[in-house]
């Protein structure tokens, strides 16, 4: 690429790993501007068959435009399919991140690691005709996020995001 020049990344899956369809999935990147790897466990009858466990692990190393950034984190999300079309879900997420090279006051020093401890619900509502090529239909996300001091962050901030698609086709399919 003409911006982060060289990009490789592998990844590795192991389905069924305990025999009750939990998995793993290891990824690996690079590129100049972004490198890391995770490793995600994924346990699809968590506690109760009809809940869903995620758990991520892992590191990145990225230059943002002004400083670089070397970040650590973990976390699990719970999901349930309520409805055919509706799932909730919810969630923690842990992160140490430690800005290097920051463009500010030479005489300044900004670098410092960063904490952040973030609990977050979701509810996302499908209903496409398609899971893979949609042609009608619209996909609903809504998240609430909260990043407080109370949870061992190092500053308070709340995240509301919402997503929309809709998909109508413009002639025969």
């Amino acid at each position: 690429g003409t911006e982060d020049r060289l990009r490789v990344r592998g990844e590795w899956h192991h389905r069924n790993l305990f025999g009750e369809a939990e998995s793993v999935d290891v990824t690996g990147k690079y590129s100049s501007i972004v490198s890391g790897a995770e490793a995600r466990y994924r346990d699809p009858s968590f506690i109760d068959p009809d809940i869903e466990l995620q758990a991520p692990v892992g590191f990145q190393r990225a230059e943002e435009p002004g400083f670089d950034v070397n970040r650590i984190f973990l976390g699990y999300e719970l999901r349930r399919q309520v409805t055919r079309d509706w799932r909730l879900a919810g969630g923690h997420r842990f992160e140490i991140a430690n800005p290097t090279d920051i463009d500010s006051d030479p005489f300044e020093n900004d670098e410092d690691t960063v904490l952040m401890s973030t609990l977050s619900v979701q509810a996302l509502r499908m209903d496409t005709d398609d899971l893979f090529n949609p042609t009608r239909g619209s996909r609903l996300h809504f998240e609430l996020g909260t990043t407080l001091s109370a949870l061992g962050s190092d500053f308070d901030a709340i995240r509301v995001a919402a997503h929309a698609r809709w998909y109508h086709s413009l002639g025969p399919v």
